[in-house]
């Protein structure tokens, strides 16, 4: 980002923060030691220091702060902040604090931004986990967090032994190993930059420059910086490696670690495991081919094609060369993975192209097809069979969804937590779903404008009148929004599991076994409606002797 360019971003920046270290940071916390004293400008009597700019850099994001450091960098920062001070005392001379727009602006920045930061401070970091779990959690399992060690790493890369051998010779007689490896290396890669490859962890398999090297880590993490390596051999040639510098392993301070393991502790990796195994069904590599596909005008151009790509000519080639279809020609013909029942981009669901498709072999060139755009010409890249996914696949995805799942569970009870502190009340049209009778919150639910708000009235029925006569519709109808509005077949599903779970004996119980089996599919017949219920016959009370005496006294004489 150019600096000039963000002059009049920058402006509006520098006021707050001016504003924010004149009136000190918020939280209480004390103020940095001042890197210098030094003053740097004046501006009406006002000094500016080192210490002030430093400290101005310090409110900045990482990216920002790059664009102003270093001499000339600095210097336009002041240049800024100059302009600030003059734009301010500008504007309190004309008074414009007390206008009444500007007041409300400053009390409408003073909302936002102590909201904000207690929202962060005290709810989203915290995450309800105290800072004694912390420390616990990372005495427990400080190893889970150790860096490892890291070196900064050059290689030169020669066809024979000997060659390696004769270029550490030169390298031992004094000879700089960059300016031997940008000599000798045949590392296209690395060879134009010193054999630089640059930082590597321990742990990680070699880079792709090296290449398959049995002995890589036990080389490279043995080696003093500055010194060359034996010749080292791999299935790319013989190399030698070189340490720039080297950091050792070591354990981050807790602070640098502490919302890793907030979440961990929010989302331990046994809930993970015990969501997968209920959901097994959902994680599954689905049957495909990777297919591509060359488009001709002519019954004579599709045999020509199809006959040169049997005959081992480049199939790829061959459709940037001759196909007709602009968005998958330039891609070599790519059409992507297609699955059994799926859509074939540019062609949509085609039984016949499908089962040729799915009865071909690796490799193998199928077709042609003549369809309204042309004769299609096709070839398997690769296949895949269906199978269940394992945990490890999809371990991240799933810690993810629940961390996702948690915090705004968390974020919601701390509002709630909030409102029942400050009594809060909502009246007429402001009335939220925890206001409503259970009647009222029904039928919010059923006349719902949209399928999602419909949705969130029948999930706090249930969560608010799990014992009502209703909650089991109201249970029901959220897995069936979840499926047939959301297409969220997951979610849906433990909707009707719970339903099954809490009320076995429920009129929509049979629905909900239905849904869980034929969940996503097309065309098939519903199910009848559950039954009405039987609601009990009502008794009527006996004839009163005598009418009642209305409560407001209308009629008495």
């Amino acid at each position: 980002m150019s600096p000039q360019l963000n002059v009049k971003r920058l402006l509006v920046f520098a006021l707050v923060a001016v504003a924010t270290i004149a009136a000190g940071k918020m939280g209480g916390e004390e103020e940095a030691e001042p890197s210098s004293d030094a003053v740097v400008a004046e501006v009406g009597g006002e000094k500016i220091t080192e210490a002030d700019l430093d400290e101005m850099l310090e409110l900045m994001n990482p990216m920002e702060r790059r664009s102003y450091q270093g001499p000339e960098g600095r210097k336009i920062l002041l240049d800024i902040w100059i302009k600030n001070k003059m734009l301010v005392a500008e504007a309190e001379r004309l008074k414009l604090h007390k206008d009444p727009q500007v007041q409300r602006d400053l009390e409408d920045a003073r909302t936002r931004i102590l909201a904000s930061t207690y929202f962060q401070r005290y709810v989203a970091e915290p995450l309800g986990v105290s800072e004694e779990e912390v420390a616990r959690y990372y005495e427990a399992h400080k190893d889970d967090f150790l860096d490892p060690a890291r070196v900064q790493l050059r290689h030169l890369l020669v066809e024979s032994e000997a060659e390696a051998e004769a270029a550490l010779a030169r390298i031992e007689a004094g000879e700089d190993f960059s300016a031997v490896a940008a000599e000798v290396s045949i590392d296209e890669y690395t060879s134009h930059q010193g054999g630089l490859i640059g930082e590597i962890r321990e742990g990680q398999p070699p880079p792709f420059q090296v290449g398959n090297c049995e002995n890589f880590e036990a080389v490279v993490f043995t080696l003093e910086p500055e010194t060359p390596s034996a010749a080292t051999p791999s299935d790319r040639g013989y190399h030698l490696f070189y340490v720039d510098e080297r950091t050792e392993a070591s354990y981050p301070p807790l602070e640098q670690v502490t919302y890793r393991i907030r979440e961990r502790i929010l989302v331990p990796e046994s809930d993970a495991i015990d969501y997968f195994n209920a959901h097994r069904d959902e994680y599954v590599v689905e049957e495909g081919v990777l297919a591509r596909q060359i488009v001709v005008a002519t019954a004579a151009e599709a045999r020509d094609v199809t006959r040169r790509a049997r005959a081992g000519e480049d199939f790829e080639a061959l459709a940037k060369l001759e196909s007709l279809d602009e968005p998958t020609k330039n891609n070599g013909g790519l059409l992507g993975w297609i699955r059994p029942g799926g859509y074939i981009q540019g062609i949509g669901a085609n039984e016949e192209i499908e089962a040729a498709l799915f009865a071909a072999a690796e490799g193998e060139v199928v077709g042609p097809f003549e369809l309204d755009d042309g004769f299609h010409v096709f070839k398997i890249d690769r296949r895949r069979e269906f199978r269940q996914m394992e945990f490890a696949e999809v371990r991240d995805r799933l810690i993810a969804k629940l961390l996702d799942d948690r915090r705004r569970e968390y974020f919601e009870q701390a509002f709630v937590e909030l409102e029942q502190e400050y009594d809060v009340r909502r009246f007429g049209w402001a009335r939220t779903y925890d206001d409503m009778t259970p009647e009222e919150l029904m039928e919010e639910a059923e006349t719902a404008a949209t399928p999602l708000v419909g949705l969130q009235g029948y999930e706090k029925f249930v969560e608010r009148f799990p014992d009502h006569d209703d909650a089991d519709k109201a249970l029901f109808m959220a897995g069936f929004l979840y499926s047939e509005e959301l297409k969220d077949y997951s979610t849906a599903k433990d909707k009707f599991r719970a339903l099954l779970a809490s009320y076995p004996d429920s009129d929509y119980a049979s629905s909900a076994t239905w849904m869980l089996e034929h969940m996503g599919e097309e065309d098939v017949v519903w199910p009848p409606e559950a039954p009405p219920r039987e609601e009990p016959a009502e008794t009527s009370p006996p004839p009163a002797e005598e009418p009642a005496v209305p409560a407001t006294g209308e009629g008495e004489e």
